[in-house]
C-alpha cells in the first residue's frame, strides 16, 4: 500500500504550480488554498519560536483536511531558526497531531540528525517520517532507515546514499528546484544503477 494516494510523483515542493502530481508545503494559516490538490501542513521549525496554541489548533484544523496528506515541513534546524528547545516543543506537538490523525511526517532536519533519531526512538510513532531533502552519506542514512524513517532526495543527493536505500522508502521531491520532478527521478535513478545521465 502506497504511503501517499495515486497520482502524488513529488512529495514535496514550494510550488504551488505542481499542485497536480506534488505534495505542497503549506503553514497553518487557516485557510487551505483552493489551487492545492494536495498538501503537507506543518510548522517549519524556523518559525518554531513564535507559536501559539491558537496555531497548534488552526494546524490540526488545516491537516484534518482530506487534502492534507502529511503533517510538516516539520522539525529540528541547529543553523537556523529559534532555540533548539523551542523547536523540539512544536516539533513533539506536530508528532501527536500525526498520530492522532494517521498522517506520515515530512521532516526538515539540518545539523540534528541526533535529536531527531532519539527523539524517533523515544517517542515510537506509529506514523512514517520522511526526511526531505537528505544530502547525508550513507552511514547517516542507514541509521535513519534502521529507525524506520524514510528518505526523500531532491535535485542535490549523495550518490552513494542513493544506491543504499530501499526502493520502497524512497522518495523524490523537487523543494524549491526549477528542476521537474522527472528529471530528479531519472538523475537518482541513474545514481542508483551507476549510470551517467
Amino acid at each position: 500500500m502506497s504511503l501517499f494516494p495515486k497520482g502524488i510523483e513529488d512529495i514535496h515542493t514550494h510550488d504551488v504550480s505542481r499542485s497536480e502530481s506534488a505534495v505542497v508545503n503549506i503553514s497553518p494559516s487557516g485557510v487551505f488554498p483552493d489551487v492545492i490538490r494536495w498538501a503537507s501542513v506543518g510548522i517549519h521549525p524556523w518559525n518554531a519560536s513564535v507559536t501559539d496554541e491558537e496555531t497548534f489548533l488552526i494546524l490540526e484544523e488545516m491537516a484534518s483536511d482530506v487534502r492534507a496528506v502529511a503533517i510538516g515541513e516539520a522539525g529540528l534546524d541547529r543553523v537556523r531558526g529559534g532555540l533548539i528547545s523551542d523547536q523540539e516543543i512544536v516539533f513533539r506537538r506536530q508528532v501527536d497531531i500525526s498520530e492522532n490523525l494517521r498522517k506520515p511526517m515530512v521532516l526538515h532536519v539540518v545539523r540534528a540528525f541526533d535529536r531527531i533519531l532519539h527523539l524517533r526512538k523515544k517517542l515510537n510513532p506509529s506514523q512514517v517520517w520522511i526526511i526531505h531533502g537528505f544530502r547525508g552519506n550513507p552511514v547517516l542514512a542507514g541509521q535513519l532507515l534502521d529507525s524506520g524513517m524514510d528518505i526523500s532526495l531532491g535535485e542535490y543527493f549523495n550518490r552513494d546514499t542513493a544506491k543504499v536505500i530501499p526502493a520502497g522508502r524512497l522518495y523524490f521531491e523537487t523543494d524549491e528546484s526549477n528542476l521537474d520532478i522527472k528529471q530528479i527521478r531519472a538523475a537518482v535513478e541513474a545514481a542508483r544503477n551507476n549510470t551517467i545521465i
